[in-house]
């Protein structure tokens, strides 16, 4: 258990013109934020360029004094620009996908890789809570009116325009592209109902017709795309909850389904050369499965023993192999461990507990042979305490693992130092998964490594020190919240 179109003909979106996608809008008060522009839909713009459509006049003035850098699907990018929206203030928002000029330009300028990061009068004033508190004492406000720069510092504005400019020609047919399956899959999954039950894996309502299928690791491309596209779009503006029950009405949630029975037909052994491709494969696979789901079932529910039934009866075919949850998390992503949730291993007698695939499962041929802990703010099981979902690449891999560490270790890692007795609070996930992260001396080392704010970095190495080494720091891990982020 774990965490929460567009298709051209036959070939469907080139991976390479998904995977660079970026997308540079002005956005005003007056517009609703459902208002969007599809990023499959690519729209290549230098910042000054987009600012001057919406203005009749180039004075400095007219252009947004603030820009924000967002991702799709990142709940707290919608709650920051939902915030400045409700204040009045218009923004120019530079959506990137997986753009690691932008996004190794951005880490140089402000030492951070995590998003939101909003920008006024040249610098960086800091993620979603900054919005928040800046706008209840004022101090946004007046910064703004202060400022007499544009929002971006140049470096980054640079990249940005510059990565407009070499780009803009992909315009016009990547945007009017016809979005369809292709035809054989078309007619093969016509009038077909998708699956409605948990007893068959979800994408075999319908035979895959076309042999041999695309690389794994091209369809799951294509198909997280797909999916981060209905997530981010079904995404409440305070980025809170996601309409599942509209996401199942909407066309483009039906394309994926159809398109995610090519997934039976694909060649798991080719992963087999490359971590990095089949870390990428089975992440974005773990959470296509886990939005599919929701939107086609229902979400886990039941509690406990509820959850745990669901995550062992969600599944996909898969290269001729039927996987659930469980298989893709535990059997696969962590090298074939046991379930945290085993009565042994609930009864700390883990070593005795049984291996996710037994000796003699075919299955186990695909397990990675190491954990890379980071894998557990990758993976989102749609509740409300799970890491947001992110878009993962075999040539960005360690680039958005490190990003999603570092987002979550930003945000769930609490320092509490007090004059008799300092506590290191901590999310579930880190007593849950202990055996990933190695020993408690090997856990504070990771922290310190992930952590971005330095302030927090510190203070582990203070509490580290007054209790004589980190095996002797106090740990409290929080309650997980597992109500489910769906719209009710």
């Amino acid at each position: 258990m774990h965490r929460a179109v567009a298709l051209t003909p036959r070939s469907f979106l080139p991976t390479n013109t998904l995977s660079r996608s970026l997308v540079i809008r002005l956005t005003r008060p007056r517009f609703p934020l459902s208002r969007r522009v599809s990023p499959p839909l690519l729209t290549f713009l230098a910042p000054t360029t987009a600012m001057a459509t919406t203005s009749s006049s180039s004075s400095q003035q007219q252009q947004p004094s603030v820009a924000v850098v967002t991702t799709q699907g990142c709940p707290y990018c919608r709650q920051a620009k939902a915030d400045l929206s409700a204040a009045g203030i218009p923004y120019a928002e530079i959506l990137i996908t997986d753009q690691l000029d932008v996004l190794n330009e951005i880490k140089k300028a402000t030492g951070q890789s995590t998003v939101p990061q909003i920008f006024v009068d040249g610098g960086l004033i800091g993620g979603a809570s900054d919005v928040k508190t800046g706008l209840e004492n004022g101090s946004l406000k007046q910064l703004i009116q202060a400022s007499t720069r544009p929002a971006l510092p140049t470096a980054i504005q640079n990249v940005v325009s510059a990565l407009g400019s070499k780009e803009k020609g992909a315009e016009g047919s990547a945007s009017t592209a016809e979005l369809v399956l292709p035809s054989a899959a078309a007619k093969a999954s016509a009038g077909i109902p998708i699956v409605s039950s948990l007893s068959r894996p979800l994408n075999s309502h319908y035979q895959w017709p076309i042999s041999p299928a695309r690389s794994a690791i091209t369809v799951s491309a294509q198909l997280r795309q797909i999916i981060l596209n209905l997530y981010d779009t079904h995404m409440t503006p305070d980025g809170k909850k996601v309409n599942y029950k509209a996401m199942s009405r909407d066309p483009a949630f039906r394309l994926y389904v159809d398109a995610a029975a090519e997934l039976q037909k694909v060649d798991l052994a080719s992963l087999s050369t490359r971590r990095e491709e089949a870390m990428a494969f089975w992440i974005n696979v773990y959470n296509a499965m886990v939005v599919h789901a929701t939107a086609a079932i229902g979400p886990a529910d039941g509690g406990t023993f509820g959850r745990l039934r669901w995550y062992d009866s969600v599944s996909y075919s898969i290269g001729g192999f039927k996987f659930n949850l469980n298989d893709v998390e535990h059997g696969i992503l962590r090298a074939n461990a046991p379930s945290p949730a085993n009565i042994l291993s609930l009864l700390g007698a883990s070593k005795w507990a049984p291996k996710t695939f037994a000796a003699n499962d075919q299955r186990k041929q695909f397990s990675l042979t190491t954990v890379d802990p980071r894998i557990h703010f990758a993976l989102n099981c749609g509740a409300t305490s799970c890491p947001p979902i992110r878009v993962y690449t075999p040539e960005r891999l360690e680039a958005g693992l490190a990003a999603a560490a570092a987002a979550f270790c930003g945000s769930d890692v609490v320092v509490e130092q007090h004059s008799m007795r300092s506590i290191v609070k901590l999310s579930s996930i880190f007593k849950w998964y202990g055996k990933d992260f190695g020993t408690k001396t090997q856990l504070f080392q990771f922290l310190g490594e992930n952590v971005p704010d330095e302030e927090v970095k510190n203070k582990l190495k203070e509490v580290i020190k007054a209790a004589g080494g980190a095996e002797n720091v106090a740990v409290e891990f929080l309650p997980y919240d597992w109500t489910v982020n769906a719209v009710e």
